[in-house]
């Protein structure tokens, strides 16, 4: 087990002229809790979204559970999940409700070395 679960060093994300994240460095401990608090526009969800392998950084390196994001992003997907406030396919349910409709699909089996998802329905 790694020290730290998360490590950023000069983490930054441009859309264009504008940058989202800027240098962006730090390291979150094996079992802390951590938020990200901020305004619309802070950058949080980018920030997400780069350490969930889901978008590349622009400069910058960021490591989740040992795996840097860069070279291994599938990686990163097989031991963590995102699921944003804004869930498009129930717009009337919060995250949390969101969550235990995706739990109840049917996924890989555990068979298969994901213990987090549900095995496939019969």
């Amino acid at each position: 087990m790694t020290a730290f679960a998360v490590v950023t060093r000069g983490l930054t994300r441009r859309f264009g002229p504008t940058t989202a994240v800027r240098d962006l460095t730090l390291q979150i401990a094996t079992g802390e809790v951590f938020g990200l608090l901020g305004p619309n526009g802070s950058g949080k969800t980018t920030t997400i979204r780069m350490l969930c392998g889901l978008l590349a950084p622009s400069a910058g390196t960021a490591a989740v559970a040992g795996i840097e994001v860069t070279e291994s992003p599938d990686r990163i997907k097989e031991r963590i999940g995102y699921m944003s406030q804004r869930f498009g396919l129930y717009e009337d349910l919060r995250s949390w409700a969101s969550s235990a409709a995706c739990r109840s699909w049917p996924g890989p089996s555990r068979a298969a070395g994901n213990s987090a998802s549900p095995s496939p329905a019969p």
